[in-house]
Order: structure tokens, then sequence, then C-alpha cells
């Protein structure tokens, strides 16, 4: 077992709780071994962006999910990855040397190994997640319009139906989450890439539009009430708009 359990954790009252420590004791060792949730993958460029859950002694934690084999930041993955959705592996890990907010839950990946895949089945991780996102710290579980999203933090590219987006100015605890809307999501294409659209623009609110980055088939509507992931991107400068990081659609969950 840990030496010190509160900096060694599990996900999930699936498993048995403690810790295994790859590499000395939890005190003085680099990398720690922890079963993780993996909850999203998404397209970056031709690569892929892993997001887990991790097991606290107090709830969960939101991690994105870096491949350790460039230092010190570490890297996104290849296509090849095999990481699924609702699988549960044993990652060994340590923290990113250096993380530039609000990409806080960054760590690296040196090893890891499939567990099992009880939450394949996305309509019962759907479920899962449902009964136990209020327990994640700090808390990234949002409901209503996409101007609750990210703390209310966002700002937009327009007056209304906008891209959302963070500055430097007003960061927001967290980058990667869940949010259940409350009115439908239209895709629309734009130079053959899907965005989605809250409530077909039809509803006066400042941010609106989501540019959609996950690996399945965008459908064409995603029905109010179902639970999504979102996220915010790296950073980066469109002109004339300050280098920002721009809220993304990442998935759902369940059946549409």
């Amino acid at each position: 077992m840990c030496g010190n359990p509160s900096s060694c954790v599990l996900p999930s009252n699936l498993l048995q709780r403690g810790c295994l420590a790859l590499k000395g004791t939890c005190e003085t060792s680099y990398a720690h071994a922890m079963k993780v949730l993996i909850v999203s993958r998404t397209v970056v460029e031709r690569k892929r962006c892993i997001g887990a859950l991790v097991r606290t002694n107090d709830g969960y934690q939101s991690l994105r999910l870096m491949d350790a084999r460039i230092l010190p930041t570490g890297t996104f993955w290849a296509e090849s990855a095999p990481f699924r959705i609702g699988e549960l592996w044993e990652i060994e890990q340590g923290p990113a040397a250096s993380i530039r907010q609000p990409h806080n839950e960054d760590i690296l990946v040196y090893e890891y190994t499939l567990v099992n895949s009880s939450f394949t089945d996305l309509q019962r991780l759907d479920e899962w997640l449902r009964s136990h996102f209020h327990k994640i710290d700090p808390p990234c579980m949002w409901e209503g319009t996409p101007e609750s999203l990210f703390g209310g933090k966002l700002q937009s590219t327009r007056k209304y139906n906008g891209r959302g987006f963070v500055t430097k100015a007003n960061l927001p605890e967290v980058s990667t989450g869940f949010w259940i809307p409350d009115q439908p999501l239209k895709k629309v294409l734009y130079e053959e890439k899907a965005s989605y659209l809250y409530n077909n623009g039809l509803q006066k609110v400042r941010v609106g539009k989501l540019k959609y980055i996950g690996e399945p088939e965008p459908p064409d509507q995603i029905p109010a009430g179902t639970l999504v992931r979102v996220s915010l991107s790296r950073w980066i400068e469109f002109p004339p708009y300050p280098e920002a990081c721009w809220l993304m659609l990442s998935g759902w969950y369940g059946a549409l």
C-alpha cells in the first residue's frame, strides 16, 4: 500500500482503493501508478488528445494524458494510441514539468496497461458520469446555456452566437468539463468541418458556436439534456483576437 495515500489514488468504487508505487516509495518516486477511466478522445491535427478521470480521497479529478516520450511537457498521442472511451487503464505517470494555465489537467504517461472495458457502452458511461460528476474537483460540470461554461469566463467573437474563448486576463481553473445544454445543438459545416450551434442560433446568447473535435461522425443534432464533453484548446492566436484558448465540443455520451 501507499506510504502516503493522499498522493496516490485510484478511480471508481469498482476497485479496491490503494496505491502501487512503481519506482520507490510514494514520498520519493517521480512516477506513480494509478488507474484512470478514459472519458474523451479527440482529434488535434493528426494526433489524439486523451481525457480521463482518476479517483481521489474526496472524489474525482480530471486529467489529460500526455505521451511522455517528448519531455518535459509531453505531447498528444499518435492516432494509433490504444485508449478508448470507457476503458479503465493502469498508468505509470508523473507531473508535467511545464503547465500553462488553464491546462492544469496535464500529466505525463510513461507506461500503460488495460485493466478492463467496463464502460465502453456509452449509455452505461453516461449514467455513471451523471451520478458522479458532482464529485469532480475542481468542479467542471455545467448546465444551461453555453455562457455558463468555464465559470462564465468565456468571451465571444460576436455580440450573439459567437465562438467562445478565454484570455490571460480571466482564466478558469480547468480546461475540460461536462455540459448538459438546455437547448439542442445543431450541426453546421464551415470549410467542411463540423461545428454546433446552440438552439440553431435562434437564441440570443453571446457564446453559441462550438467547434467539434471528436472522432465519431458528428450527428446532425444533439438533443437538449444530452451530456456532452467540452474543452478549451491550447493557446493560439487568431487575429484580430488576442492569444486565447478556444471553446470546443469533444463528444457526447449515451444514445442520441
